[in-house]
């Protein structure tokens, strides 16, 4: 790894084709609060790293952007389990970018939380009422 700011930003790759053809390509995980702005800096690591792994998209033409936020606990863990303060209320968010992979086991620990009393594998150290609400 050649740029420093891939790791200053977070920046990972994803590319995924449309139907339509084109490519999205994606992403940085850039701590920037509610600002949903794009970076030109983030902008330029993806579009470097793009192109260093798949070196035949060099002379595409970059249309648009778009940034989003990425729900994070402060300790970088989910959140999975019931709330303490709202009985019956389950959760499981702040999976950071990796909601979509985590999401089957995400889902599966809930599942068996709710309906047998206790998930197959100790979610403790995700639990929602680790934080001061």
């Amino acid at each position: 790894m050649k740029d420093k700011n891939v790791l200053k930003l977070g920046s990972s790759l994803s590319i995924e084709q449309t139907k339509e053809g084109t490519l999205v390509i994606g992403g940085t995980r850039e701590f920037s609060g509610f600002d949903k702005e794009n970076t030109l800096e983030g902008i330029e690591v993806m579009l470097k790293r793009a192109v260093e792994f798949f070196p035949a998209i060099k002379d595409l033409n970059f249309i648009r952007a778009f940034a989003g936020l990425r729900p994070f606990t402060p300790d970088g863990l989910p959140l999975i389990g019931e709330v303490d303060k709202i009985k019956g209320f389950y959760i499981a968010a702040g999976h950071e970018g990796d909601g979509i992979a985590l999401a089957p086991i995400s889902g599966k620990l809930l599942a068996e939380l709710i309906t047998d009393g206790k998930p197959s594998y100790n979610i403790d150290h995700f639990s929602p009422n680790r934080f001061e609400l």
